[in-house]
């Protein structure tokens, strides 16, 4: 009988997943289109123009619901989302990954934040052109600051999409 007293809780917390399905559809251009799916943990980036059709999927390795956010700037032409979720753990923070549509190289990369290994609760400022994050430093909770056009110049093109 005690067994079945501490199984049952165990079954029940286990089973209470749960993952929202987004679509998100962005015009780059007249030619260009960029799709992006969540399913369960994977998002998937479908990127059209003209001819040219590239797709990505992405497993963000997490337990919890998927989002897509879309960013607009003036200060910088390219297009630009993130793909997050809330933490694992006790579920206060949103994990973030974000990448930019180059439109000069007609691809898409991911930004890598400054000081840490992932974004945790992003904010952006300095209209839109520095991501503010959250970053633990010896079990100590600091601020890191992304330039989003410096960390372009460094990102890898190839993450996502190949030519």
């Amino acid at each position: 009988m005690r067994i079945t007293k501490y199984i049952l809780p165990i079954a029940i917390f286990s089973t209470t997943q749960s993952y929202a399905n987004e679509q998100v559809a962005i015009n780059i251009d007249d030619q260009t289109k960029l799709y992006i799916t969540t399913e369960k943990s994977i998002a998937t980036i479908k990127l059209k123009s003209g001819k040219l059709k590239k797709q990505k999927s992405i497993d963000m390795d997490s337990e919890k619901s998927i989002h897509i956010e879309v960013y607009k700037s003036k200060n910088i032409n390219n297009k630009y989302f993130s793909i997050w979720h809330i933490d694992d753990g006790m579920g206060v923070y949103k994990i973030y990954r974000f990448f930019i549509y180059l439109s000069g190289r007609k691809n898409i990369v991911e930004i890598k934040p400054k000081c840490a290994d992932e974004f945790i609760n992003i904010k952006l400022i300095k209209a839109s052109t520095i991501i503010e994050s959250s970053y633990y430093n010896e079990n100590t909770i600091s601020r890191c600051f992304t330039d989003i056009k410096k960390a372009t110049k460094t990102a890898n093109s190839s993450f996502i999409f190949y030519k």
